[in-house]
């Protein structure tokens, strides 16, 4: 399992992160929710969507970590 820490600030607020990466295969869509997370997690997160690798190697939008195209790759390779 990929594993790294981030710090970083935006707005009022500032992080400190322990990310773990994984990768899990659905079938179809996927149902989100954001109802149990804390109010600075709702206050933080703008959105999200399903992404593949190629999808994030090609597009013009900041994603965090700037490698997550690689790390999903490795993640997805283990299967």
């Amino acid at each position: 399992m990929p594993r790294r820490w981030s710090s970083s600030s935006g707005g009022d607020y500032a992080f400190t992160q322990d990310q773990a990466f994984f990768a899990i295969r659905l079938g179809g869509q996927a149902a989100v929710s954001f109802e149990h997370m804390e109010q600075i997690e709702k206050d933080t997160t703008l959105g999200h969507r399903w992404w593949s690798a190629e999808e994030l190697e090609a597009t013009d939008e900041t994603v965090f970590p700037e490698d997550l195209a690689v790390i999903l790759r490795k993640i997805t390779a283990v299967e």
